[in-house]
Parts: C-alpha cells; sequence; structure tokens
C-alpha cells in the first residue's frame, strides 16, 4: 500500500514540475497573435478600423477661432415619430458627450447614431460640448 502512495506522489511531483517548468508552451508558436496587448492562441480577425500602430491618438478637437460669428440660432422641436424612434433606440447610459453637425450636444455617440437612424441628418463633429458662439447662454 505504501508503494502506490510513494508512486502518485512521485507522479504529482513530475506534474507539477512539467506544469511549472520555464519550458512549458503551446506546442504551435506560430499560432500565437498579439492584439493590444493580449495573446491569442489562434488566428484573430482584426478590422482596419482601428489599427495596431501603438501610438495615442487624440480626438479631433475645432480649432480655435480668434474672431467667433454671431449668428441667430432656431429651436425646433422634433415630431412624435423622431421623439418616440428616439426613445426606442437601444443605447447605453454612459455620458461621453459629443458635438453633432447640427450643434446638438449628444450624451453619447450612440444617441447621435440613434438620431441619424431615426432621420436626422446629422454627423459626428467632434467629442464634448459643442461650443457656443454667444457668452453666457
Amino acid at each position: 500500500m505504501e508503494k502506490t502512495g510513494f508512486t502518485y506522489a512521485l507522479i504529482g511531483v513530475f506534474l507539477m514540475f512539467v506544469a511549472f517548468s520555464a519550458d512549458a508552451r503551446p506546442q504551435f508558436q506560430n499560432d500565437l497573435v498579439e492584439v493590444d496587448g493580449f495573446v491569442f492562441d489562434g488566428p484573430v480577425e482584426r478590422s482596419n478600423k482601428f489599427p495596431n500602430n501603438n501610438r495615442r491618438t487624440f480626438p479631433d478637437f475645432p480649432p480655435p477661432n480668434p474672431n467667433p460669428e454671431i449668428t441667430g440660432t432656431t429651436t425646433t422641436t422634433p415630431s412624435p415619430d423622431m421623439t418616440r424612434c428616439l426613445q426606442n433606440c437601444p443605447v447605453t447610459a454612459q455620458y461621453n458627450p459629443v458635438c453633432g453637425s447640427d450643434n446638438v450636444v449628444y450624451s453619447n455617440i450612440g444617441k447621435l447614431e440613434c438620431a441619424n437612424s431615426c432621420g436626422s441628418a446629422v454627423t459626428f463633429r467632434y467629442y464634448g460640448q459643442c461650443i457656443s458662439n454667444v457668452r453666457g447662454k
């Protein structure tokens, strides 16, 4: 009985040695792919929308305007269909404001895309609050 206990202990030590040795690695080294600091053990499809150039990118902010034009503004009320469409659009509640081409601040890019899909011809201008040309308003 004692021999089998010793055999199991020896097998256990051997397995631990193999598992924790520095030479324990996957069989196919060529299948390891690193993407954004994560290592995957197989082929990885990566869209070209965000190329991995290891450089930080910063959002495009509008250039400063030393002589802003003061223009009039108009306020429109969205139609009931547009309001209903926007309310039914599934978006996250995350607050990351973006300025649309209609000078409306959307709480995140998803809200702007919802407005666009609901019929508003709005496009993304830049991240952050829309800059107002009139002070105090």
